[in-house]
């Protein structure tokens, strides 16, 4: 697994609780930047997690689609309360001759978009 965490202080926390929880061989915590930290990334991923900048999640996921195995899922957090910064991210995610199966879970303050990169 791989974390990418701008704030170096959190970053530590991450290294922390994976260590805690005996994952420490089996987690990665990369600082910076995502946007400058994506296009270094190596290998393929089947699941994403996005909760960072939300005016950039579009970005994010076309830095990581070539990185994308075939039927990754990719969550987007905070989709509901920050819908408006986000709307770029969820028209590309479901238009419906896309590149992705997606649906939102509405938690009634907040809600996620989980999408699949379809083979």
């Amino acid at each position: 697994m791989i974390c990418v965490e701008a704030n170096p202080y959190l970053a530590r926390f991450v290294e922390y609780n994976a260590e805690e929880a005996g994952l420490k061989r089996k987690v990665k915590v990369v600082v910076g930047d995502a946007l400058r930290a994506i296009p270094i990334l190596s290998g393929r991923f089947d699941f994403v997690l996005i909760d960072a900048v939300k005016e950039d999640y579009l970005d994010y996921l076309r830095q990581l689609e070539p990185k994308l195995a075939a039927g990754a899922v990719v969550v987007a957090d905070n989709t509901g309360v920050y819908r408006r910064d986000v709307k770029p991210y969820l028209d590309y995610v479901r238009e419906p001759a896309g590149r992705y199966t997606s649906r939102e879970y509405d938690f009634g303050d907040d809600a996620m978009e989980v999408s699949v990169l379809r083979s």
